[in-house]
């Protein structure tokens, strides 16, 4: 989202934007991802997942800490990354050009989430806030991706004007 803002506003800085696994709108992309992650737990869950999926709404998960939970739950279950955070964590310790400091910053960042951007981050949607983008704009989305749903990024991609003079955009 910041990306997409940033080149929105600054277009004379950038070439292009593209948005890889591209949030577009929080509140609506926790209701898809609860939606879609549901059947998940139901089939593998747990008692303690399925009672929470029982106790939680899309509402309760703007809270940061719960949407921290939710997606670390993901993690689990497969729906996040197709690479586990611990098997990254294993990846970064076995190549030379990373130190255990970028281990712990990589942890700390996975654990802490969106953090302090929150309150920010939750409030945003690109299809209102970003009718228009003033440079090329590509989006690669994952089909399966329950993060980041894919319908949002093709709504917003399907809405949004390119006005870089070019043509509007390739599918």
């Amino acid at each position: 989202m910041l990306g997409a803002r940033l080149a929105a506003h600054w277009p004379g800085d950038y070439g292009g934007y593209i948005g890889v696994g591209q949030q577009v709108n929080t509140a609506r992309g926790i209701a898809l991802t609860l939606e879609r992650f549901a059947p998940l737990i139901r089939a593998g869950g747990n008692a303690a997942d399925l009672r929470w999926l029982e106790d939680t709404t899309p509402e309760a998960l703007m809270e940061h800490s719960a949407y921290v939970e939710m997606m670390q739950m993901l993690d689990r279950y497969g729906g996040g990354m197709n690479v586990p955070t611990w098997r990254l964590a294993v990846l970064l310790i076995r190549a030379p050009e990373y130190s255990l400091g970028d281990l712990w910053r990589l942890l700390d960042g996975a654990n802490r989430g969106s953090g302090p951007m929150w309150p920010d981050c939750r409030a945003r949607d690109l299809i209102a806030e970003l009718p228009v983008m003033p440079v090329p704009m590509l989006l690669i989305s994952g089909a399966h991706d329950l993060n980041t749903p894919v319908e949002l990024a093709a709504e917003w991609f399907d809405l949004v004007t390119v006005s870089c003079g070019a043509g509007r955009r390739a599918r």
